[in-house]
């Protein structure tokens, strides 16, 4: 914070923030024209926010800084997830010839196809040929679709199920963009996302 004198007898404050990490990195590199340095930064998880301590090593001299670390904004589903009739991101009970994005983005529901149609019909859904549900997972998410009492057609993925497949379950190794399509105009009970403890 700085304050400064004007020629008429008046006064102003001028402030500005910096930041530690560029700063570092200006010091070191600019002025001191030396790459030679390491952070380490393993002790952050960069799927939470928190409280880190991390090491800075240059000239085989070591210090350690307490940084805040904010987690990334994913769009990626993280936590256990129910798409069910009853979920509370649904803004309508039907979506036909249009294309939502509900829940911040985290399910997208694309119903734009000629006769595709998500319509809620208070315990499942009307799943018509053609209707898109998607959404984005982490490694380590078990995605379980739930048909309705071996009355349901849809693909995960690519995957095209028949009619006497109530439930498919398949767990993604890496992070994944999840389809499920519908492939003929049957019923889906519910979507299920969730993460080993």
């Amino acid at each position: 914070l700085h304050s400064f004198a004007h020629a008429d007898g008046g006064y102003h404050l001028m402030g500005c923030m910096l930041s530690a990490a560029s700063c570092n990195k200006w010091w070191m590199e600019d002025i001191l024209n030396s790459s030679d340095y390491e952070i380490d930064t393993t002790a952050i998880n960069k799927n939470s926010a928190g409280t880190y301590t991390v090491t800075v090593t240059y000239a085989e001299k070591t210090a350690t800084f307490d940084v805040v670390y904010v987690a990334e904004v994913s769009d990626a589903i993280t936590t256990n997830t129910v798409f069910d009739a009853t979920y509370s991101g649904l803004t309508k009970t039907k979506y036909e010839g249009e294309s939502e994005v509900i829940t911040a983005g985290k399910f997208s529901i694309d119903a734009t196809a000629s006769g595709s149609k998500l319509d809620n019909l208070k315990s499942y859904f009307q799943f018509n040929t053609g209707t898109v549900i998607s959404f984005k997972v982490k490694a380590g998410a078990t995605v379980t679709v739930y048909g309705y009492s071996g009355n349901s057609n849809y693909s995960l993925n690519g995957s095209t199920e028949e009619n006497t497949v109530d439930q498919k379950t398949v767990t993604y190794t890496e992070d994944t963009t999840v389809y499920v399509t519908a492939t003929g105009n049957k019923y889906l009970t519910s979507i299920t996302i969730t993460y080993a403890e």
